[in-house]
Formats: structure tokens, C-alpha cells, sequence
């Protein structure tokens, strides 16, 4: 039984990925997210609906709206409603405040404390 339990411990502690790592892969997909944001013809980025879908720029928003928010939940372990951001009126200014919201999520990305989840903060991300 001792040894069953110092193989879980050891198991729970083994890193799967960095947080520089996760950081990383998740910036890879928001960059692959902003070349298509700039693929996306500016006449339909706010108004094309495939199969009564929401648009694009509406997702893009919703990801815009979500990404800060959390990571600042993440960091300081108070979990807010998501602030009210004016949607762009052209794909050039959903451009900028995507860019804004990376350049913010790089700075706060840091701050996360490698041990969260041991501090009960409710984190699934480190250990």
C-alpha cells in the first residue's frame, strides 16, 4: 500500500508541459487566429452567416472578451464578470485589440504561480 501511494504521489507531480510551453502552443493558435481574422474578407467578416452561425468577428470577440479575464482569474484567484469592449467597427481595429489582448496576456502570463493547484486556487494547468 506505501508504495501504491508514493507512486501516485510521484505521478502527480510528473510535468506534462511547462507553463512556457502552454503559453507557447496557445499563442500558436491565436496567431493562426489572426492570420485568418486577416484573410477574412473585410465585407464579410461582421455579417457572413453560415447556417444562421454567429460571424466571425463575433467569435473573434467572444475570444477577445474571454482570454484576459481568465488569466487574470488564474493570477489573482478572483473571478470576475467579463467587461463590456465596444466591438471594432472595421477588421484593422479587431487586428489592434486582438494584438493588445496578446501583448496583455504575455505580460500576465508570468505571473501565474507554478503551484496553484496545490494552493487549492482551483487551477488544472500547473502543479
Amino acid at each position: 500500500m506505501q508504495t501504491q501511494n508514493t507512486q501516485a504521489q510521484q505521478l502527480t507531480q510528473t510535468v506534462v508541459i511547462t507553463p512556457e510551453a502552454l503559453l507557447e502552443h496557445w499563442q500558436g493558435h491565436r496567431r493562426v487566429t489572426r492570420r485568418m481574422i486577416e484573410a477574412f474578407p473585410e465585407e464579410a467578416f461582421f455579417s457572413y452567416s453560415l447556417g444562421g452561425m454567429r460571424p466571425f468577428a463575433n467569435l473573434v470577440m467572444e475570444m477577445i472578451h474571454m482570454a484576459v479575464p481568465g488569466i487574470k482569474g488564474v493570477v489573482t484567484g478572483q473571478w470576475q464578470g467579463l467587461e463590456e469592449i465596444a466591438v471594432p467597427q472595421t477588421k484593422q481595429d479587431v487586428l489592434l485589440l486582438w494584438d493588445e489582448v496578446t501583448e496583455q496576456l504575455n505580460t500576465l502570463w508570468p505571473q501565474i504561480q507554478p503551484n496553484l493547484v496545490r494552493a487549492g486556487r482551483g487551477s488544472l494547468w500547473f502543479v
